[in-house]
């Protein structure tokens, strides 16, 4: 007679392996739509809100710059 060996095979759950169902497999899965669309939304957003700030403080810039009184500035005489 010979040496009879039987294999147990257990059914493991998604993403583990082995004989024990000790390994853990890295499973990559495809990003749905609602998940890209909530984070295209979301850096839209952030863009505008970094345009709005910017717009914002070059506005106000400007209207300091405008503000300076111009008589606070002597003239001076060239040669």
């Amino acid at each position: 007679m010979g040496l009879v060996t039987k294999q147990f095979r257990s059914r493991c759950d998604v993403g583990f392996s082995g004989v024990r169902c000790v390994h853990s497999e890295l499973v990559r899965q495809p990003l749905s739509r609602e998940y890209v669309a909530l984070t295209v939304i979301i850096v839209l957003l952030f863009l505008v809100a970094i345009s709005l700030a910017s717009y914002y403080i070059c506005r106000r810039y400007q209207s300091k710059k405008r503000q300076t009184n111009p008589s606070q500035y002597k003239e001076v005489g060239t040669l």
